[in-house]
């Protein structure tokens, strides 16, 4: 039974501290006893395709021995189609699909009967996916796969921060070899940790947010990393339907700059065509002023940089189900800025979680919007309506059955089908009886 305020109050508990393979372990813990599955792993593909178990939760123990038997490439199992599409796969009846013939042994023994496969993300790029076993054929729903997708943020932003904690270990490791003081390798691993709080807490605020205060997250989200890497503007633009423009939809900065808005609220994408161009490759922009030309070719972007008084700005693109949808910026008012390794991954991290957030609440819209269209046909309809489930219990029914009936709003009110018909068949056989006569 899936129960989502359980995962995120249990995932909030979770120590970020703790050692990187304990932290991913009670993730997947998390997950799977909030929503129900038996067994759970953690697999990270290197380069060269070949995948690794990092992480599990409650496998069998004789499971690594098993596994390491297998002599089929992990990508040839749908954790392949997982990683090529970037898409959650659900896989019922594990058996019988030939790609899971490698491990049957393990499918029979434990009686596995549903396996999903969820990517795992950074950069835009899949590094992994986490699975989750099931001895039941369960249907996954429509907002379970929602939390999925966002409990893959959570174990990607984890994993990253672990592996950037890997690096942040040797370098203090070569500090330490050629200095003496330990103070240098502390303010660094004091700026790791509160990286990885940041981002933590900028995650977690997004998880099953409310479609209505996705804007004030993002602002928020904004400000909490403008003012962690000591900028002075973050900001969002997103491409229009027509791909012609970029329009400011998010910004945030402190009270002594000037904002985009009110100044530069949209970007015509023919105005800075190179520059675009080379966003939806995927690359990051890095620019200071002082480096950019003055020539006419130029202009366009000079004037922008001389008006917003910008010495440096980084824009990082957002790129959704592989598309190209915006970039968020970072604009550095007060001096010449370097970007650091740590703050562009910063800068990163939080443009792929306000993407995510952002096609979730897109997503949402348009069922809204479906459904409220539906519900106008439904009651401009000049039939009677009843909707039922395959149980028979009614979800819904229109105004027009409740006059054609003439159903006591008691009844019509407690949607119970069984004295719904029976009143029905009763307004019926009276009305025949009246014709009869």
């Amino acid at each position: 039974m899936s129960n989502s305020p359980g995962l995120i109050k249990a995932i909030t508990e979770i120590d970020i501290l703790s050692p990187p393979q304990k932290h991913l372990a009670e993730i997947l813990e998390a997950i799977g006893v909030n929503l129900g599955y038996c067994f759970g792993s953690l697999i990270e593909i290197d380069d060269q395709g070949k995948g690794y178990m990092v992480s599990s939760f409650n496998l069998p123990q004789d499971y690594p021995g098993q596994d390491s038997q297998v002599e089929a490439p992990i990508l040839s199992s749908p954790a392949g189609e997982a990683v090529e599409t970037g898409r959650i796969i659900v896989l019922h009846h594990p058996l019988s699909d030939p790609r899971m013939a490698p491990w049957q042994g393990f499918l029979q023994t434990y009686n596995i009967k549903t396996v999903v496969w969820v990517p795992l993300k950074n950069k835009g790029q899949v590094f992994g996916t986490y699975v989750l076993y099931d001895t039941r054929r369960r249907d996954v729903s429509g907002q379970e796969l929602a939390m999925l997708e966002q409990m893959a943020v959570v174990i990607s932003i984890s994993t990253a921060s672990n592996q950037y904690l890997d690096q942040l270990n040797h370098k203090t490791k070569e500090l330490q070899q050629e200095i003496t003081e330990r103070k240098q390798a502390e303010i660094l691993l004091n700026q790791h940790l509160e990286f990885i709080k940041l981002i933590s807490e900028i995650s977690s605020d997004f998880i099953n947010l409310d479609t209505a205060k996705i804007d004030s997250a993002i602002n928020k989200a904004l400000e909490l990393v403008t003012r962690f890497t000591r900028v002075e503007r973050g900001y969002v633009f997103l491409l229009t339907n027509d791909k012609k423009r970029l329009v400011l939809t998010h910004e945030w900065c402190t009270r002594d700059v000037l904002a985009h808005k009110g100044i530069l609220e949209s970007i015509h994408v023919s105005d800075f065509e190179g520059f675009v161009d080379s966003l939806k490759q995927g690359e990051i922009a890095k620019v200071h002023a002082a480096d950019i030309p003055r020539t006419p070719e130029n202009k366009s972007m000079t004037d922008v940089l001389d008006m917003l008084e910008i010495k440096s700005f980084i824009n990082i693109p957002i790129i959704v189900s592989n598309k190209f949808i915006g970039y968020i910026g970072f604009d550095a008012t007060k001096k010449q800025t370097e970007w650091s390794d740590e703050v562009v991954n910063t800068f990163n991290l939080t443009g792929e979680i306000i993407g995510n957030t952002l096609e979730r609440k897109w997503a949402e819209e348009e069922i809204l919007f479906k459904n409220t269209l539906l519900e106008t046909q439904k009651e401009s309809s000049i039939d009677g309506i009843l909707v039922v489930d395959d149980k028979k219990k009614i979800i819904s029914y229109n105004k027009r059955l409740v006059e054609m009936w003439n159903l006591p709003g008691e009844l019509s009110a407690a949607k119970d089908h069984k004295k719904l018909l029976s009143y029905a068949l009763t307004q019926l056989e009276k009305r025949m009886n009246l014709k009869k006569r």
